[in-house]
This record gives C-alpha cells, structure tokens and sequence, in this order.
C-alpha cells in the first residue's frame, strides 16, 4: 500500500492535512484513500495474474470464468468494506506466486531461465509470509502447483519423475536464499529471527489447553467430525462462501486418479500427498479454532485460494467441449455447471448482502460448532434465500452500499436539500454527518477505477480468445 499511500498523501501535505504530523488522524485524508485504493488494486491485479497463470495450462478458460471464480471466494468484501485487513494484500501476494510458479514452471519445460524465475517464485512466497506470517503452507505453494501444471498440461512434453524430485533442493535453496532480507528485518524490528504471536500483536497468547504439537494434531484430529459443518453450515459454509475451495480439491483428486496423465501411481500418490498437506493446514487451523475469526468468510483458508481456482478452472477446461454433448455426458457436465456457477453466484450475493438486514448480520450466539462467539454468522447463508426475496432487503442495499453513499451527498450537500423531509435529513446526518466532501469524490473515483478495470478486463479477453 505505501507505493498508493505516499503518491495521494501528497494531496494531504498541499491541503494541511492533520495526518501528516499524526498518522492516528487518517479520517477523511487521501492518504488513507491510497491505503484503500491499493486493497482493490492488488484485488484486479491478482486476477490479471490468475488469468495469465491458468490461461496458459488450460487453454479454453475466459478471464471472465477466473472474474467469477475470484469473486466468489469473498475477497471482494475485504477490498471494499474491510480493506483495513490484510486478506486483499494476502490475495495479491498469492496471486503473484501462483503467476511465478507458472513461469517456473514453463522454464523448466523450454530448459531456459529456470533459475531466475525459481529465485522469483521464492521471492513471492517470503513476501507472502511477510503479508500473512501464519500462511506456512505457502513455503510449499510453487512446488505444488509446479507439479500439478506438469501432471494436468495437455502438451506432450511433462516434466520426468527425476526433474520433478530435483524441484524440491532446489527451491528449497532459493527459499533460504530468499528468506535473508526477511529474517533480517524480523531481527531488525522484533529482535527475534521467527517472531512469536505474543511479539507481533502485542499482546499474551491465551493458553489453548492443550500441551505440545501432538496433542495439537490429536485435536484436530477429534475435530474432524465438524468438517461437514465447514463445508455444508449455515455459518458461511464453503459451499455458500468460497465454493472453489470444495471443487477444486474434489476436481483435482477425481482428475489426478484418471487414467492416462503419463505419470505412475506412485508419483500421482506423492504429488496428492503433497496437495492434501498443502490443503489440511489450513483447514486443520480453522477447525482447531472452531470459528470464522470474526470477519467475513473463513479468511484463514484463503491460502487455499490458488489450488481452490486451479481445480476449478481444470474442471472447466476438460469439461467444457462436453457441454454442447447429447446425451447423459452432456446432461450430466450441464448440471454440474449450473451447481459450480450457481453456488459461485450466491457467494457473490451473500457478500453483497451480508448485514444489510437483521438476518443476514452477524450476533453475539452459539456458532454452528458450539462455541459463543461474540460475532457469530450462524444462519445466514440459509437465510439469503429468503431475505434477497423481500422488497426491503434490497432497500437496505441501496442505502447502505454506493447508492446510499453518494445520495447522501446529495441531500446533505446540494440545494435539494431544502426539498427533502426535515426527519430525512435528520437521519441521513446521523449516518453520514461525519463523512468529509472529500470523500464522496474519493467514493467516486474508485467507482470509475471499477468501471475502468472493467473495461480492461473487457480488453483482455477480446484480445485472448480461448481456443476451442
């Protein structure tokens, strides 16, 4: 974000912003609009990236199936309402190794500049922990998907057993070589070179009654019963708020077992082990935890995201020419669309609706895996069906997103004024009293900014047709 701060904060030093002698007054300021401009910056960059990455392996995919993808896994809520979190940074940072492991991956093919992109590759990973320190499943991510671009490319030139075990030293190399600034700034800045939870959020882990890493694991493993509820619950379950993450897994493990690949048993069972690990740490965590973490989404589980996309995006690629098919195959591939797409859309759409109505809010309850949580979002994605129905709930949008927003603009600062009800514009004060003029024209601009990467998106995939 520093890049986007710096560059609107000189706006603030020409008008005498206060947030320029004390960072703690960023209400209203360009610099904090630079913070936020960034978050959905990275958000249309990391798509570009995917696109760019899975386009090249699977040959038949639109950038508008990656758009929907992406925008179903709930990282848009993050861009634009909870933007002060680090997910849409943590999105970008992903994107960019799942883009480099590409590359690396391609070199390693053409036997040409491998090292360089190997060194790139584990650059992405180090700034990835720097963004999300808990994402240590990410150390694996390039090899990961290396091997899975091999095993799932339609050229007849894979990579052999040998040059896939000969990736595992080698960027293992690359990663030490690569972790030197960061160790050197954790050093410099918390005097440890793997800084503990206590030290980088400032406060005292509370204990967690359980004693050492095997007990941990044997926790997670008497918590395995809540996986359904992870999956299929209420409570934002994956299926309802990031569906990719459950194609992609099952995709992957149905394609890696099929016939033919060119690869031996052996080998799918290893590059699966190493799939199924990537995927298991960061699910382990979610159910030890036993919670959504107090946001929108499981947001712990977005390291899954580029495997999650990957899976889905090789599903559609293979299936795609069966839609037109007749008979069951057609039938069966058609349905299977309208569920992936379908559950795509209703993300989107509980992202967009999520606390514009009492229902869709989250509340201090017991959560779907029997814990009080102070900001449960138990019922919710059950309750979207019926409340997106009702005439209210799409009132409660208008008002409460970007046609709200900007009307309120309007009552509060124009000479319409006069002709509104004086209990109108009382309570349009209340909500948005506060809010600088500035900001409306800050609001607008990143409107514009959306409306400019549609276009570009529009651009981009004019220019790069899938092949049929």
């Amino acid at each position: 974000a520093a890049p986007f701060v710096a560059f609107f904060g000189v706006v603030d030093r020409l008008t005498g912003h206060p947030v320029i002698e004390d960072r703690s007054r960023y209400a209203n300021s360009w610099a904090f609009f630079g913070f936020v401009f960034s978050a959905n910056f990275y958000l249309f960059l990391g798509i570009l990236l995917y696109f760019d990455a899975m386009a090249a392996i699977f040959r038949r995919l639109r950038l508008s199936h990656i758009t929907v993808f992406v925008f179903s896994t709930g990282i848009v809520h993050y861009a634009l309402y909870a933007f002060f979190m680090s997910h849409a940074f943590e999105f970008g940072a992903l994107a960019f190794t799942v883009w480099s492991s590409t590359k690396l991956y391609f070199a390693l093919k053409k036997n040409r500049g491998a090292l360089a992109w190997h060194l790139v590759a584990a650059l992405s990973v180090v700034l990835n922990i720097l963004v999300r320190y808990n994402n240590l499943n990410v150390l694996i991510l390039p090899l990961t998907l290396v091997t899975l671009a091999c095993v799932f490319d339609s050229e007849e030139r894979k990579l052999g057993t040998r040059e896939l075990a000969g990736l595992v030293p080698r960027q293992a190399l690359f990663l030490a070589l690569a972790s030197v600034p960061a160790i050197i700034f954790f050093y410099t800045a918390y005097h440890q070179i793997f800084p503990t939870r206590d030290v980088l959020y400032c406060y005292e882990a509370a204990e967690s009654g359980t004693n050492g890493f095997f007990d941990k694991v044997a926790a997670v493993f008497g918590l395995l019963p809540n996986l359904p509820v992870l999956i299929f619950g209420s409570e934002l379950g994956l299926l309802y708020s990031n569906p990719c993450l459950v194609f992609g897994f099952v995709f992957v493990t149905v394609f890696l077992f099929a016939a033919g690949l060119g690869y031996s048993k052996s080998t799918k069972y290893a590059i699966f082990t190493l799939f199924f690990m990537y995927y298991a740490f960061s699910v382990s965590l979610v159910l030890y935890w036993r919670t959504t973490a107090t946001a929108y989404g499981y947001r712990y589980l977005y390291p899954l995201v580029p495997l999650g996309i990957f899976g889905t995006a090789l599903w559609l690629d293979k299936t795609r020419t069966a839609l037109g098919r007749p008979g069951r195959k057609g039938v069966f591939h058609g349905a299977l669309a309208v569920i992936v797409f379908g559950l795509c859309i209703y993300s989107m759409l509980s992202q967009v609706f999520t606390e514009t109505t009492e229902a869709l809010t989250p509340k201090r309850q017991m959560n779907t895996y029997g814990v009080v949580h102070e900001r449960s979002y138990r019922g919710v994605s059950y309750a979207l069906a019926g409340e997106i129905l009702k005439p209210r709930t799409w009132v409660s949008l208008a008002a409460n997103r970007f046609p709200g927003f900007m009307g309120s603009a309007v009552v509060l600062h124009s000479p319409i004024r006069r002709h509104v009800p004086q209990e109108v514009v009382e309570k349009v004060e209340r909500a948005y009293g506060a809010v600088g003029r500035q900001a409306y024209v800050q609001a607008f601009l990143l409107f514009l900014f959306w409306l400019s990467a549609g276009a570009c998106f529009y651009w981009v995939q004019r220019r790069r047709e899938p092949e049929d």
